[in-house]
């Protein structure tokens, strides 16, 4: 008596997925980077990253009763000392405030708008998906030939 051979099932491989460039998670992460450097420093992510640089930074702003007052906003050249600032003025004039003072008053003055911003940060994404306007996002795209490149 022979014994037939069972057939082996073929195994069902994964595909890999191809990498491709999601704008929602990337739209988000900046929506909450701009909340985080305006509740904390007073401006918003573009400013802070290059505020300042090729020119002489001016620790006076002008206020509505015509007085100037020291700003409030902190840029990282300024952090680092590439462009003086408020932190440091020439001359020898000291600023009133100090770099946690300043955070301080920044983070009382804008914590609402910077809360709503990180709470539309979160939700964006959420709502995108749950209306299917992502959805139709990614056909267009698709449509367009960018399907495996870009992914809403």
């Amino acid at each position: 008596m022979s014994m037939a051979r069972g057939r082996k099932a073929k195994k069902n491989r994964r595909r890999s997925a191809k990498p491709m460039i999601k704008v929602l998670p990337i739209l988000s992460g900046l929506l909450s980077a701009d909340a985080a450097t305006k509740m904390f420093f007073g401006t918003n992510i573009k400013e802070f990253l290059i505020g300042g640089l090729g020119q002489q930074g001016n620790p006076y702003v002008s206020t509505a009763g015509g007085g100037t007052s020291f700003s409030q906003a902190i840029t990282l050249p300024e952090l680092f000392g590439y462009v003086t600032s408020n932190l440091g003025s020439p001359m020898g004039i000291a600023p009133p405030n100090t770099l946690p003072s300043m955070i301080m008053a920044n983070m009382q003055q804008n914590i609402i708008p910077s809360a709503l911003q990180f709470g539309a940060a979160a939700a964006i994404p959420k709502i995108l998906t749950k209306t299917g306007v992502s959805r139709n996002a990614n056909k267009l795209l698709k449509g367009f030939g960018l399907g495996g490149v870009v992914q809403l």
